[in-house]
């Protein structure tokens, strides 16, 4: 499951206009957060009863259903301050959660089996970073997190949560250059202030959160540019379809040789 699933659920449900307006008690401007709703949180998340039927979804209808006991997963609203539902996203016959916490980390709740007609959910479990637009050019300490995009004119750079740091046609869709690092989930790319572009694999801390330290230790690498040696260096995922690494003097030192400035 991605963030970009996340994103595509968020938009089915405004297109239905669950807007959940029954539950807005402020006045004045709206949340301005953009990307998802809250859709179940107020101060701890509470689960709402299940339709009754084999597929135990979430209740549905113009008015929420009334809340059932609240069953307390460690949820707040200053730490988890986005949580969503799409109903059973697995299959499995029993309704699923996914929450982004303050830091932009996703975490996946399975469904398990109800209690009655109240759904239950399993541990959580970190399924990667929801992701932002970066800058087309990345200077020495610029990292791209699992899911972030840069987009030029014809292409676009991302850091897939698959591990791979791929150079998309925006008019074909079709890649045109990748670091070659899929099936490591989590891994993400840092330009470096020693002028080395390198995807590393995932870290986190002791509580579990992922962290970026860049420079990066070498065993950790899964892919470079092998530029190292150039401070000042940056890379540029230019409009002529081609990513270039410059050094200081301006002189390229590596490029992914997809030039193309009419494609």
């Amino acid at each position: 499951m991605t963030p970009g699933t996340l994103l595509a659920w968020h938009r089915r449900l405004i297109a239905a206009k669950w807007d959940y307006s029954t539950w807005r008690t402020r006045t004045g401007r709206p949340p301005t957060r953009a990307a998802l709703k809250n859709l179940v949180l107020r101060l701890e998340l509470q689960i709402y009863t299940c339709n009754g039927t084999a597929a135990q979804n979430w209740a549905s209808g113009t008015t929420l259903p009334a809340p059932q006991a609240i069953l307390n997963i460690g949820l707040n609203a200053t730490t988890y301050p986005t949580v969503i539902t799409p109903g059973d996203a697995n299959g499995d016959g029993n309704p699923d959660l996914y929450a982004v916490s303050n830091l932009q980390q996703v975490y996946e709740y399975l469904g398990t089996a109800p209690n009655g007609t109240v759904a239950q959910l399993g541990n959580p479990v970190p399924i990667g970073l929801l992701g932002g637009n970066v800058s087309t050019t990345l200077t020495g300490g610029s990292i791209m997190r699992p899911g972030d995009t840069a987009y030029a004119k014809y292409t676009r750079l991302v850091m897939q949560a698959d591990g791979n740091l791929v150079l998309y046609s925006l008019k074909t869709g079709a890649p045109v250059w990748s670091s070659k690092t899929n099936g490591n989930p989590g891994a993400w790319a840092t330009m470096q202030s020693d002028g080395n572009l390198v995807v590393y694999k995932p870290l986190t801390d002791s509580s579990g959160n992922p962290i970026y330290p860049t420079p990066g230790s070498s065993s950790n690498a899964l892919w470079s540019s092998g530029t190292p040696g150039y401070a000042g260096a940056k890379a540029v995922v230019q409009d002529d379809c081609n990513f270039v690494i410059y050094d200081a003097t301006g002189q390229a030192r590596w490029n992914t040789n997809t030039y193309n400035p009419n494609p």
